[in-house]
């Protein structure tokens, strides 16, 4: 989402509560003076002096310096992770009981603005508030707003101070990195990431060392064992610089919400989490959009390069078009010509594609292809409902229809050479790291 640039407050002289009563004073007056010819003069007399003090105080006010307002906040936020922004104000007049606020993009959640202080002279005053972003994208933080009394008290003036901020709302990383750490790292009692623990397993030589209990004997360097005189054995890694493309659904398969995320965050996080485990394991990375966006990143490789998929990709929206998931695999197919581990994170329902399973057959000769696909927490929630009466028990028997036809679809795509994931959002970024750590022991890419 890229917001537009916000338009600042526009300047605002009103009369304070005092002036309000003082004006009703003068009315009550010049209603006594209707009956009275002798308070007439009063009235008049007191009307002129209003008028003059009131414009006195409001010339005062416009022609006072207005306040300096810097704001303090990152460049980049995290989606749905609470940011302390801070305010620095400063005057070069005492000014007493300012009302504070600031103008946060419609996309921000914001707690402890507006705010009354008091302003010394020539000092710093600073104060802070916290914004929660709801969505991704481009937002632009619009002018702060300040609102001064006059000297008398009799009028308040808003103006529009300090300058616009723009910022970068960037899927929740955070918490996705320290995922991806702990599973590159093998933690996995916290994460739920398995990753197997092998002995000259892998396809790369690695090192020489000492044999130990367990190693296969069809690795023992005998040269190596006559030469150390002590029993040798060759230790393996897995192949590293393969390639991984993600294809990402950006079309309306995704717009479904669970866990207060759509899917389509969902599997936004789970792409770069696995993008994440793949450069740390030494393989190239790229991505390919489609669903009503077109975006491509060539692949690259290197922990550094996750930065330009997370710049690539942090501004992604879902649209309402359909999702050609054969088209966009036949495009990649055609686009990248290195052996590659393809995964496409969709929605496969329950409706037959034979298109897709064509584009399959002829994509599985160059690459291997796995469907991440999303399926709805309701689904497990009705197949889960009591049947008590005629419309639960139509309502639970259209599920299960539903899902064993999901279940064939699923089934036919396998058959053509398709790797199916069918995993509820919650649990989508640990099932795509075990199959990729577990192809990457199988050798198979």
């Amino acid at each position: 989402m890229n917001e537009p640039q916000p338009k600042g407050p526009r300047k605002l002289v009103r009369p304070s509560g005092l002036l309000v009563i003082i004006g009703l004073g003068v009315l009550i007056l010049g209603l006594a003076a209707s009956f009275a010819q002798a308070v007439l003069w009063y009235w008049v007399g007191s009307c002129v002096l209003l008028a003059a003090v009131a414009a006195s105080d409001a010339l005062q006010l416009v022609r006072a310096s207005p306040p300096r307002v810097q704001r303090f906040v990152p460049n980049a936020l995290a989606l749905g992770s609470k940011t302390v922004v801070r305010l620095v104000i400063s005057s070069q007049r005492d000014v007493a009981g300012m009302v504070v606020a600031d103008h946060v993009p419609r996309t921000l959640d914001s707690e402890g603005l507006p705010m009354t202080i008091d302003v010394a002279a020539g000092v710093d005053r600073a104060i802070t508030y916290t914004v929660t972003p709801r969505e991704r994208g481009n937002v632009i933080f619009g002018v702060s707003e300040c609102w001064t009394t006059s000297p008398l008290g009799l009028w308040s003036y808003r103006r529009a101070c300090g300058q616009p901020t723009p910022v970068r709302v960037y899927p929740n990383f955070r918490a996705s990195a320290r995922f991806a750490l702990l599973a590159a790292e093998n933690q996995s009692r916290t994460t739920g990431v398995k990753q197997r623990q092998r002995r000259g397993a892998g396809l790369e030589f690695a090192e020489l060392r000492e044999y130990a209990q367990g190693d296969m004997p069809r690795h023992i360097d005998w040269k190596a064992t006559a030469r150390r005189r002590k029993l040798t054995t060759r230790a393996f890694r897995d192949e590293q610089d393969q390639q991984l493309i993600l294809l990402l659904d950006c079309g309306r398969r995704l717009r479904a919400v669970d866990d207060g995320q759509a899917h389509f965050d969902h599997a936004l996080n789970a792409a770069l989490l696995l993008a994440w485990v793949a450069l740390r394991q030494g393989d190239r990375v790229g991505l390919l959009t489609f669903g009503g966006r077109d975006r491509f990143i060539p692949p690259g490789r290197g922990v550094s390069f996750f930065n330009t998929l997370l710049n690539g990709t942090y501004d992604l929206q879902t649209t309402t078009e359909a999702s050609d998931v054969a088209n966009a695999l036949e495009r990649c197919v055609e686009r990248i010509r290195r052996r590659s581990l393809v995964v496409a994170l969709t929605n496969l329902r329950d409706d037959g594609d034979d298109e897709l399973i064509r584009v399959m057959r002829h994509a599985r000769a160059r690459h291997l292809v796995v469907a991440a696909s999303l399926r709805e927490v309701a689904l497990r929630t009705a197949l889960s409902t009591r049947v008590v009466d005629f419309d639960s028990a139509v309502r639970v028997a259209g599920t299960h229809y539903y899902v064993d036809e999901r279940e064939r679809a699923h089934a036919a795509l396998r058959s053509a050479g398709m790797d199916c994931l069918d995993v509820e959002p919650s649990q989508l970024p640990a099932a795509l790291v075990n199959f990729y750590l577990a192809l990457k022991a199988s050798g198979r890419l």
